[in-house]
């Protein structure tokens, strides 16, 4: 699945810096089990706390964070559509490589896992239980920082 992500951060003494993130995962149409498909958005966002030990041309941040968004989904190709909605909510770690073309730009690479709190489970009338939410998600990603003056 792709989302989107847009962040502004705070920096905290040479190596530190506060974000607030914001996420967009467009509708995405999923095969679920028993062969059921469904169309997936969500929407959310959550705060992040980073500490670079590497700095320089080439720099490494780790993050630990939490993150709350909003889930639903809309079950497709089976007898009706049925929607349902969930709140995911949970720890993220998040690490972070910067690659500093100029100044005050730089190319991001980002890897990190998520674990919501609670598991929850998306059931389809007549068919039960079609999707339940992992233990843990792993999320890639690439963008570009800008820093601002």
């Amino acid at each position: 699945m792709f989302a989107a992500e847009l962040s502004l951060g705070l920096l905290v003494g040479q190596r530190g810096r506060a974000e607030a993130f914001g996420r967009l995962l467009p509708t995405q149409r999923v095969a679920v089990d028993h062969g059921a498909e469904a169309d997936f958005l969500g929407i959310g966002g959550g705060a992040r706390g980073c500490y670079q030990p590497l700095t320089g041309d080439v720099g490494v941040l780790s993050c630990l964070g939490f993150e709350f968004s909003r889930i639903t989904a809309s079950g497709q190709e089976i007898t009706r559509t049925e929607r349902a909605g969930v709140t995911w909510m949970g720890p993220v770690v998040t690490a972070v490589g910067l690659w500093h073309l100029a100044d005050d730009v730089a190319l991001a690479a980002a890897a990190e896992v998520a674990a919501p709190l609670v598991r929850h489970k998306f059931e389809v009338t007549g068919l039960g239980v079609v999707h339940e939410l992992p233990l843990a998600t792993g999320r890639l990603g690439i963008g570009v920082e800008i820093t601002m003056p």
